[in-house]
């Protein structure tokens, strides 16, 4: 009988070590929640139960993304958990062809230059130089002759059309180009050729001949191959009805400037309300796409605001548009014109800080 217990502990406890060394399987829904949970969590200063859940959500995907590795060194930096900070800068070093962005956050204030250059001489490269190469040419391939449309729109279509052709190739063979393959940009946000995404979707807005990008990126989000958020706004571009186009609106927010406006209006953040069925609609379109919500998005433009951290949400940064009036309005017109285009929008809050990258409309 003793023999048999015995035999049943052994079994027991092969199977504990069994399941304990399989890896963990990949869930890129389970992902992008625990991110988003993550991020909530550093809105209310929870800096320790952030890098819990970013522990818990990495071993999910084949490479998390560069502005969740950067968040989670820096949640680990406020949360007085050294190891855990300098674990996430390695992952970032190793797949960063420039990490200045993250040396200028870190080095000086949290680390020294000897602690970030030990960091530097234990890099061990986790992307493929050729191939990131191959994908950063792409992007300065979009960049030719614009913006000089009238004159040269046929080429820089031509350019579009080859750029996306080598992006479907790619796809096709390996998937989406991604982190995986190519590693993280200075900025630890998207990917260069994701600008071709953008540009063909713009086409498409205009003629629906062009492709349709929607599968090609719905299957790179569920490859966490993309940020939902790039993803989200990406489809706003194609404006196709049957992709709620008409709620898209309510992503945006909106800066309006002029030299001649007065302090207290150009330094207003306002958005769209929309009405309660646009916003529940928009709501469920993003959570379809693991996007964030719309109250959780002003939620951490408003702890950016408060705090100036430079933690990266793509949900704030990825949506944020100016537009100036110079030259534009005679000035004796100007406040007139602002209340016209700013009439129903919801103020956001009433200043901003400049280091939020405002991007150019």
């Amino acid at each position: 009988m003793k023999s048999c217990y015995l035999i049943f502990f052994i079994l027991a406890l092969l199977l504990s070590i069994s399941s304990c060394n399989q890896p963990q399987e990949i869930n890129i829904p389970r992902y992008f929640e625990l991110v988003k949970d993550a991020e909530m969590q550093i809105v209310r200063e929870e800096y320790k139960e952030a890098v819990n859940l970013y522990q818990s959500a990495f071993p999910l995907i084949e490479k998390p993304f560069g502005k969740d590795v950067f968040n989670a060194a820096l949640a680990s930096q406020l949360a007085n958990m050294p190891n855990e900070r300098d674990k996430y800068l390695q992952i970032i070093i190793n797949n960063s062809e420039n990490a200045e962005k993250t040396k200028s956050v870190f080095v000086g204030t949290f680390l020294t230059q000897e602690q970030w250059d030990n960091l530097l001489n234990n890099k061990v490269p986790a992307y493929d130089l050729v191939q990131r190469a191959e994908f950063a040419g792409i992007m300065k391939k979009d960049q030719l002759y614009r913006p000089h449309y009238d004159e040269f729109d046929e080429i820089i279509y031509k350019n579009e059309k080859s750029n996306l052709q080598q992006i479907l190739t790619f796809t096709e063979q390996y998937g989406f180009p991604s982190q995986i393959e190519l590693g993280y940009r200075e900025n630890l946000n998207g990917q260069d050729h994701n600008i071709v995404l953008i540009h063909v979707n713009r086409r498409r807005a205009k003629d629906k001949s062009i492709m349709n990008l929607k599968n090609l990126m719905r299957n790179a989000v569920d490859a966490g191959r993309m940020d939902p958020e790039a993803a989200v706004t990406y489809i706003y571009y194609q404006k196709d009805e049957s992709d709620s186009a008409d709620y898209m609106h309510l992503s945006q927010y909106w800066v309006y400037t002029h030299d001649a406006l007065p302090d207290s209006l150009k330094r207003k953040i306002m958005r769209d309300p929309g009405s309660p069925e646009e916003v529940k609609a928009h709501n469920e379109l993003r959570e379809k796409w693991y996007a964030t919500t719309l109250t959780e998005r002003k939620e951490k433009l408003h702890f950016l605001k408060k705090t100036k951290l430079p933690f990266i949400f793509s949900s704030v940064t990825q949506n944020m548009n100016t537009i100036d009036f110079t030259f534009l309005i005679p000035e004796d017109e100007l406040l007139e014109k602002y209340e016209a285009m700013t009439k129903g929008m919801e103020t956001i809050y009433t200043s901003y800080s400049p280091e939020m990258k405002i991007k150019k409309r």
